[in-house]
């Protein structure tokens, strides 16, 4: 195992109370990042119950409990929680979700990648999408459209990407957003500041196919806030409206989505 000192990368992790007994389990999956010194932010939407604290219980394991209305707000608790710790310029955050799993080979490689390009502001790979024991690969692009200048694409899955502390600290997601935030927040540091990254050519993480994004109702809501993003910021989202009209159309009939998607899936992870 490379022993490299992992003491400027910070995991967070924020979850709902209910997900809390799922806590050892994404701990111990994780344990090689603690082992060299990475960092685990949790950030809880209510009180621990049982033993789960001292079953992950760490030095380098952090714990906030607080309220929260969203992930996104989640996600900012979790962001002024790290600028109230005096973090170096040079720490890498990365987000990730209590089904998402980080790639050790990955984060070995970005460590390396950093040593060489310190100045780097996003560091991130390809993804692997996990649905009910079917599974396929994002390749996201060398140049991202996520980092563009006007027509803009969230090409890059954001779990598992590395960013740099001193390009994001002083953005917050917006919250009237239930699912476009994350556009929202890239979109307006690519406008902000000229930007370096770096695509690695390894997997950054394995994600789970479940969630709000994948819900009945998400592709409607995506219409609406990529829309209010467009006219917010004065640009335009390279998002294939089209399909997306589509898929919320056929999901007004819930068996008829939930077996295309599982079929669209099976066959992305034949064509991989």
């Amino acid at each position: 195992m490379i022993e490299s000192n992992l003491n400027n990368f910070i995991l967070v992790l924020p979850i709902l109370a209910k997900q809390q007994a799922d806590l050892p389990a994404f701990v111990e999956k994780h344990r090689w990042f603690l082992d060299r010194n990475g960092r685990l932010l949790i950030k809880s939407s209510g009180e621990f119950t049982g033993n789960v604290l001292s079953d992950i219980c760490s030095d380098r394991v952090m714990v906030v409990v607080r309220n929260d209305r969203s992930i996104y707000d989640a996600w900012n608790q979790c962001l002024e929680e790290l600028n109230g710790r005096g973090l170096t310029e040079n720490t890498y955050v990365t987000f990730l979700g209590i089904d998402d799993l980080l790639s050790q080979s990955y984060v070995d490689l970005v460590h390396t990648t950093l040593q060489e390009q310190p100045s780097l502001d996003f560091v991130y790979g390809n993804s692997r999408h996990e649905l009910k024991g079917t599974s396929y690969l994002h390749e996201s692009p060398e140049n991202p459209k996520l980092f563009g200048q006007n027509n803009f694409l969230f090409d890059v899955p954001h779990p598992g990407m590395f960013n740099r502390w001193s390009t994001i600290k002083n953005y917050r997601f917006d919250t009237q957003f239930r699912l476009a935030a994350d556009f929202d927040f890239y979109i307006g540091i690519a406008l902000s500041k000229s930007l370096k990254w770096k695509k690695l050519d390894t997997v950054q993480a394995t994600l789970g196919g479940e969630g709000i994004s994948a819900s009945l109702n998400s592709k409607q809501i995506y219409l609406k806030e990529w829309a209010t993003i467009e006219a917010k910021r004065a640009v335009t989202l390279s998002s294939n409206k089209l399909h997306t009209t589509v898929t919320a159309w056929i999901a007004k009939n819930p068996l008829v989505y939930k077996w295309l998607r599982q079929a669209w899936w099976k066959i992305k992870s034949m064509t991989r």
